[in-house]
């Protein structure tokens, strides 16, 4: 009789701690450069073969990225995607923030993948 009350309690809480793994979301972030262009004052960011084929990236789609010293979320268009080499080239639309150009270079990072905690804890 004791043993079937320690099962049973072991399976229900086996069964919870699974399935919460289940609802755990894991968000993957990936930091870079965000670069400012002098002359076309259009703010540019260079993605790699594999940030490029996971984030998925299109023209005059929205890409939103934080800065790394602050949690802010900031939303830009997308407005020309080049590769150059090993690299993608995003052109984010112009930036009236950056007019003054005291920081032409600046850190961010941007989500990359969400998956839950158990594909992310087996893959």
């Amino acid at each position: 009789m004791f043993l079937k009350e320690i099962l049973s309690i072991f399976g229900f809480s086996s069964i919870i701690f699974v399935s919460s793994g289940f609802a755990i979301k894991v968000k993957k972030f990936e930091n870079n450069k965000l670069i400012v262009d002098p002359q076309d004052n259009k703010l540019k960011l260079y993605l790699t073969n594999n940030s490029y084929h996971k984030i998925e990236p299109k023209t005059h789609q929205q890409f939103t990225y934080l800065k790394i010293k602050g949690e802010n979320e900031i939303t830009k268009n997308i407005s020309n995607i080049e590769r150059k080499n090993n690299f993608y080239e995003l052109t984010l639309t112009p930036s009236s923030e950056y007019q003054n150009f005291q920081e032409k270079i600046e850190l961010i990072k941007y989500l990359v993948e969400s998956k839950t905690f158990w594909s992310n804890l087996f893959t």
